[in-house]
């Protein structure tokens, strides 16, 4: 084994249970080891389980976030999990049901995901703004360079706000000449600021003047939408099915048994899930929406009926199935390699058209 994927040992000691559902299994493991039997099944899930590695201590790779080795790298551990989730069928196998969840953990892994999706709009917003950002360089490099820069500024801070950072700083330039550079550069990043803190509010009231003669001016929306044409409704679903899509395992026979599977392990898949955010959001910024009128329920895959172009495709039926079909991936390896479930197929399908299903019925009332 790698060096990297070395496991860690987590715990010195606990509770003999099965690590699917928690129920005891103290007295089946005693009854085995007298009659040599090195497997058994618990009675309650029908996990089979290897008693030796039972009686051990739950092992992580290193490269898992949720590992207890140094603070230090947790941000590259995160990372490194969040890449790994690319490989769904092997991020699984390679996680123990036994393995608690680590908190700190967690955390790193949602922050990285939120930074890896704030990314993809930056990138976004400055594609869209690079011809612009070119032919004002070249038409003035000194004033065009500090207003590209106030633009991309903003645009880092708040990829949705749809404000325009150079006319911010026009605005508050223009107002009086003689200030200092570096009162105008302050004044301005105070206004980035309100703008970060609020992004999806169109209009602003900025202080535009000084402390002896304040002047106040209003700041409208210059730029389009982020997802410019996207039905909400589809877009919220495109996004609410991968982390709900675990909780359906509840219908699920062997979690209505008397002993349920565990609950940590359907707040393990939802939140891992997230990583499928980032393609899904990806896409949505890729995809050519137009404006719609009309609603969730009305969406067909193609734009013109009994015509099978590629250009027909609806953008807004193309997010909504490769959403579902990553789910759907994303369940059956969860399913299959972490779960330890028989049908994992069946389960992964099941799963991701109940949980669609719901949110349909949700969307109707």
């Amino acid at each position: 084994m790698p060096a990297s994927e070395r496991p860690t040992s987590l715990a010195k000691s606990r509770r003999l249970e099965c690590p699917r559902c928690g129920h005891e299994l103290e007295g089946s493991a005693q009854a085995a080891e007298a009659r040599r039997e090195e497997q058994g099944v618990c009675s309650e899930c029908g996990l089979t389980v290897d008693w030796g590695k039972l009686r051990e201590d739950a092992c992580a790779p290193r490269w898992f976030v949720e590992a207890r080795i140094a603070r230090w790298g947790l941000l590259r551990r995160a990372l490194t999990t969040f890449l790994m989730c690319g490989r769904p069928f092997r991020f699984w196998s390679s996680i123990e049901l036994a393995l608690p969840i680590s908190r700190r953990g967690i955390i790193a892994f949602v922050v990285m995901v939120a930074a890896v999706l704030h990314l993809a709009g930056v990138t976004r917003r400055v594609a869209d703004g690079w011809s612009g950002y070119v032919d004002a360089v070249q038409a003035n490099a000194s004033i065009g360079s500090e207003r590209v820069i106030a633009d991309v500024t903003l645009v880092a801070m708040a990829p949705l706000s749809r404000l325009s950072g150079a006319w911010i700083f026009r605005a508050i330039e223009a107002n009086d000449r003689s200030q200092l550079d570096v009162v105008v550069f302050l004044k301005t990043a105070k206004e980035f600021v309100r703008v970060a803190a609020q992004p999806m509010r169109d209009k602003f009231v900025i202080n535009v003047g000084t402390s002896r003669m304040p002047s106040y001016a209003w700041i409208s929306p210059q730029l389009v939408p982020l997802l410019d044409g996207a039905s909400p409704a589809t877009t919220i679903t495109a996004i609410a099915l991968p982390p709900l899509a675990p909780f359906a395992l509840h219908l699920l026979p062997t979690s209505l048994r008397r002993a349920r599977i565990q609950t940590r392990h359907f707040v393990r898949i939802s939140l891992y899930s997230c990583a499928l955010w980032v393609p899904i959001f990806t896409l949505a910024l890729i995809l050519p929406f137009g404006p719609v009128d009309y609603d969730f329920f009305s969406i067909q895959l193609f734009n013109t009926p009994h015509r099978f172009n590629p250009q027909s495709l609806n953008p807004h039926m193309v997010l909504l199935i490769t959403s579902g079909v990553l789910t759907a991936l994303w369940m059956t390896a969860a399913a299959r390699n972490y779960l330890r479930l028989p049908h994992a197929i069946g389960v992964g399908l099941a799963t991701t058209l109940v949980t669609l299903l719901g949110l349909m019925v949700v969307r109707s009332l």
